[in-house]
């Protein structure tokens, strides 16, 4: 006589990014797989399909009603850490927003496509090679191409398959198509506003300025002298530097003495291998503090004024972690302040430098959020808060400047 062996169906408990109150419980597959945690599925709720992330899996069937199951699975791997889930609940609870809304805040437009969601083909497809794709991904391209724009509900019907996200998920990281959302943000970055000394100016013009300001307004001599010395800088560069506010460099552009100028965001400079700078006998004892106190994970400040050599200290840390095939957080307090910064860490580091913030398209964020989320080598990751968001699964150390 044989007795057939039951197995307790499982459940998982899912991550909507909507405002509910709790996570959201579904039945997995009768076909043997396992749920990957941190991973991606489609789930459907009300009369839309959501992605949704896999928050936990268990064997505990819901009590008063009969769980929906899944609709297919997005991720065969996690696209979150352990720690970043952690660091999440904890942002929700401090927050008192949900968790729903904590993942809606940190996951990329790309990465959260629901049923409404309209893809679009992307403005630089034709740039894009198309060799490789499925027969399937060829055919929706081609529709895209013709209607303009199709929900997920529509590509499923034209295709003729229940969840076309993956084949979208190919088509959004070849670059060939983005969501409307995202066409909305792929327009060219807001121009930069830079100040300088104004054309025409002359020598004897900027002493009687200095002259001036010197016995009358000290926090206008110190925004000249700012700009003076660097010749031009971003604004709010030269207002962070001078301890000084926009009202400081009105007064100096109605007097004709600066000049506001808007420019495009810079690209970072081509990658070089140039050698890590020297260091003095002060910086190495610097260094030896600062190494020390890491090697112990004991979080130190580096104090020093402008020019006082901070930055080739903090660049010799960053290769050490680098060439450990760690990944190294770079936090900078202002987007604006990022191009000369990136320009310079890609001199040394090339192209293991990877820029993330929110000037950025969702796709490039996309891109950079999956790279970090599986680095193949040592990674110097650089933006502005909402950088702490990513996944970094082999950080080794954080660098907040200023």
């Amino acid at each position: 006589m044989s007795t057939a062996s039951h197995t307790s169906p499982t459940y998982v408990e899912v991550v909507v990014p909507l405002a509910l109150p709790k996570t959201l419980t579904y039945k997995w597959f009768d076909d043997g797989s396992e749920p990957v945690v941190g991973a991606r599925v489609v789930v459907a709720l009300g009369r839309k399909k959501w992605t949704a992330i896999v928050w936990e899996s268990h064997q505990r069937s819901p009590e008063g009603y009969v769980a929906k199951e899944v609709e297919a699975v997005v991720d065969e791997s996690p696209i979150m850490t352990v720690a970043q889930r952690d660091l999440f609940a904890w942002m929700a609870s401090h927050y008192m927003c949900t968790l729903g809304e904590m993942i809606g805040a940190a996951l990329p437009a790309g990465m959260k496509l629901e049923s409404t969601t309209q893809i679009v083909v992307h403005p630089d497809a034709d740039q894009v090679s198309e060799a490789g794709l499925s027969d399937t991904a060829l055919l929706l391209l081609d529709a895209l191409h013709v209607r303009e724009a199709m929900t997920l509900r529509e590509c499923a019907d034209l295709l003729d398959v229940r969840h076309p996200q993956r084949i979208i998920k190919t088509l959004i990281q070849r670059g060939l198509v983005l969501t409307k959302e995202e066409l909305q943000e792929h327009t060219q970055p807001k121009p930069i506003a830079w100040l300088k000394v104004a054309d025409g100016v002359t020598e004897s013009a900027l002493s009687e300025a200095l002259a001036w300001a010197g016995v009358r307004a000290a926090a206008m001599e110190r925004l000249l002298l700012t700009v003076v010395e660097h010749g031009e800088l971003p604004k709010i560069q030269a207002q962070k530097r001078s301890r000084t506010d926009a009202a400081t460099v009105k007064k100096w552009v109605e007097r004709g003495i600066l000049q506001l100028e808007d420019r495009e965001p810079a690209q970072p400079s081509a990658p070089g291998a140039a050698s890590l700078p020297s260091l003095s006998d002060a910086q190495t004892k610097a260094y030896n503090d600062v190494h020390s106190s890491l090697v112990a994970r004991t979080p130190v400040l580096l104090q020093g004024v402008t020019g006082s050599g901070k930055t080739e200290i903090y660049t010799h840390l960053i290769a050490e972690a680098l060439s450990a095939g760690n990944q190294v957080l770079f936090l900078v307090p202002e987007i604006a302040l990022t191009t000369q910064l990136i320009a310079r860490l890609r001199r040394f580091f090339g192209d293991v430098v990877q820029v993330y913030h929110s000037r950025f398209s969702s796709r490039e964020r996309t891109n950079t959020w999956m790279q970090v989320m599986a680095p193949k080598q040592g990674q110097l990751i650089v933006g502005a808060r909402s950088a702490v968001l990513l996944p970094l699964p082999k950080l080794g150390l954080i660098v907040v400047d200023e």
